[in-house]
């Protein structure tokens, strides 16, 4: 069964892993042109293929990413970034914890000099490219030389909070972006429903006095929802993430065959939307902070090292989350059921 990256159950256990601040003597981080060009794909990073999906990297690529060697400081994790909807790696981002202060807007200043005197330049504002950071950052541009020829790579740095850089494939990013307000691409195949087995269960209290379980959620600095001793644990919640994931793609899906149609507006979907089920802002308020609320539970509880309630609170979480995606799979299931009797009210075929 895959796992959802995004899962909000494995996204609390992160929150609760706190990044090691620097230390007031430690040296201001330094980020180079020859660092750059090791972390930006084509030009570094062997194996890492843009345009290909998360499956298609090499496997040993995909482990380095959680713990960078020191090779890459100060920059100590990446994370990959597919296009919203086609699910292809689009660029690569790497973080690193924040120096905080005045030398987070040197940092930027020296930044720009690096990469101009590099041969980076230009900038990225027209809007087409969701941003690394809300408070904007660096985005000069450069074409490099790789195996199939020159290729157009971005680069974005933001000293925010928290250092992050990112380089990629500016027209993926553009499609990304496209695709996450709906617009996919020409051809685009209806989405296939994941695996569903019914008889897959949550843990009970019981699970949690497995060892093995505990000291994957206490003893190590980085969660690993992959590892064999914590599938079985995740099981069924993951599933349920992502069936609730598959029901919102083919919601994006109908919804833009519908549109393409020519036959329904925006509002017209709205119209839909809403009589099939109402939002409740007010609940999801709710729901959100009874989710942070267990968040710091289990956040307590690993801080003291207490290993059982570490584990029964991400049980508990498990739970809370296990409901609320079901809650969300009837609601894509009320949508896309409406969505698909107009389809055929009005002669759209889905194909």
């Amino acid at each position: 069964m895959k796992t959802v990256s995004a899962s909000s159950i494995v996204v609390a256990l992160m929150l609760a892993v706190s990044a090691p601040a620097y230390a007031q003597e430690a040296p201001k981080p330094v980020i180079t042109a020859e660092l750059v060009a090791k972390l930006c794909p084509v030009t570094g990073m062997p194996g890492l293929k843009l345009g290909a999906t998360r499956k298609e990297q090499p496997p040993e690529l995909l482990g380095s990413l959680r713990r960078l060697p020191d090779g890459f400081a100060p920059f100590t994790e990446a994370e990959l970034e597919t296009t919203a909807w086609s699910g292809r790696v689009a660029a690569i981002t790497y973080r690193a914890a924040s120096p905080d202060g005045d030398v987070n807007e040197q940092l930027l200043y020296d930044f720009d000099d690096t990469m101009q005197a590099a041969g980076w330049g230009g900038t990225v504002t027209d809007g087409t490219i969701s941003p690394l950071s809300a408070f904007g950052g660096r985005t000069p541009e450069r074409a490099v030389e790789g195996a199939d020829g020159k290729r157009m790579l971005l680069l974005e740095f933001a000293a925010d909070g928290a250092l992050a850089l990112r380089c990629g494939d500016p027209a993926l990013l553009e499609q990304s972006r496209r695709e996450l307000d709906g617009t996919l691409e020409p051809g685009t195949p209806r989405p296939v429903a994941p695996p569903y087995d019914p008889s897959l269960r949550l843990p009970d209290a019981a699970a949690c006095r497995s060892v093995a379980v505990q000291e994957a959620i206490v003893d190590r600095d980085k969660f690993d929802e992959a590892a064999p001793e914590m599938l079985p644990f995740l099981a069924a919640a993951m599933q349920e993430a992502d069936r609730s994931f598959f029901g919102k793609r083919l919601m994006t899906w109908l919804e833009w065959k519908l549109l393409g149609s020519t036959k329904v507006t925006d509002d017209g979907l709205m119209t839909i939307k809403e009589k099939a089920a109402k939002a409740d802002i007010d609940a999801e308020m709710t729901r959100m902070m009874q989710f942070l609320a267990l968040g710091g539970e289990l956040s307590k509880a690993r801080e003291a090292g207490d290993k059982f309630a570490s584990c029964d609170a991400l049980r508990r979480l498990m739970a809370f989350e296990y409901q609320g995606h079901q809650a969300k799979w009837a609601y894509w299931e009320r949508v896309n059921a409406a969505l698909e009797a107009e389809a055929k009210r009005r002669g759209i075929t889905l194909d």
